[in-house]
């Protein structure tokens, strides 16, 4: 069986989100008085996705997960692994009936994000992207098919920015951003999608930002 040079990257970041895991569980009764410490939590949203050089219209999908993240002082690691809905709509399509195609895409994401507390639980974040296709159809008209010619993996990089409040709430927008050619064809296109999430974080709801918060009486 042959299989993608990606996978061995996607197996890599595992084991590294694994042992950054176990240190930080390690570590974390050694630093937490001092703001510090492992998080936690879930998180749900919606994604605007779609094709670059696409002709068509972003397609809405969902975007739901589980991450946990650690910080030292303002900086801090962030890791998640997501169901993520995407694809594009409306795209041109000369081979078929109406010349217009919906494609749906579906992955397991894996993020591996390094962050910076800005102020008060205001943060910044960027770090790679892996997905996993796990789900492919083409839709026209009343005909719904599964399509073979995406590519396995998208690889890509992700930024955004997001805010934890004191009681565990977590909201966040990021942006994405494919440099892996989707489709097996002459066709050249990658991922460009837009995320807004909404979480909580059950583990460590941001001891920093609590202090800073309190200091300045937010």
């Amino acid at each position: 069986m042959i299989v993608s040079p990606f996978f061995y990257i996607f197996v890599v970041m595992i084991k590294k989100l694994l042992f950054t895991a176990l240190l930080c569980i390690i570590v974390q009764g050694a630093v937490a008085q001092n703001g510090n410490g492992l998080g936690g939590g879930i998180r749900a949203g919606l994604n605007l996705s779609d094709f670059t050089g696409s002709t068509g219209s972003s397609r809405a999908g969902i975007s739901a997960g589980l991450f946990v993240d650690y910080t030292i002082n303002r900086f801090g690691f962030e890791a998640g692994l997501y169901y993520s809905e995407q694809g594009s709509f409306g795209v041109a399509e000369q081979s078929i009936v109406g010349n217009r195609a919906n494609y749906n895409l579906d992955y397991i994401s894996l993020q591996l994000l390094v962050k910076y507390q800005i102020f008060n639980g205001f943060r910044v974040f960027l770090g790679p992207n892996a997905g996993y296709l796990i789900n492919s159809k083409m839709s026209y008209g009343s005909v719904n098919q599964h399509i073979d010619y995406i590519a396995p993996w998208d690889i890509g990089i992700v930024g955004g920015v997001g805010y934890t409040f004191r009681f565990g709430l977590d909201v966040a927008a990021s942006y994405t951003h494919g440099f892996i050619d989707l489709f097996k064809t002459e066709r050249k296109s990658y991922t460009s999608m837009f995320k807004i999430t909404v979480g909580w974080n059950f583990l460590n709801r941001n001891k920093k930002a609590i202090k800073e918060n309190k200091r300045y009486g937010n």
